[in-house]
């Protein structure tokens, strides 16, 4: 069974397109518009934080589905 492991730029690209990170963005324009500089770069600061840790941990899984995948053992067949 072959995993396909994508890189870390494309991995960050499927997470930036989710409808959160979109509202995020959405948000900051918003709270930098009516000049609440501090809080957008408080959200700007844990969404990266958030979307750092995702694409570390979603990375990390496929690499331990991969090695899952390629698991092999010796066995003895009696006939």
């Amino acid at each position: 069974m072959d995993i396909k492991i994508d890189s870390v730029f494309s991995l960050v690209l499927k997470e930036v397109t989710d409808p959160f990170y979109i509202f995020q963005v959405f948000s900051i324009i918003l709270w930098l518009s009516n000049d609440y500089s501090q809080y957008a770069i408080v959200i700007i600061i844990t969404t990266l934080i958030s979307l750092i840790i995702s694409v570390y941990e979603t990375r990390d899984n496929l690499v331990n589905v991969q090695q899952m995948a390629r698991y092999s053992c010796k066995i003895k067949v009696f006939r």
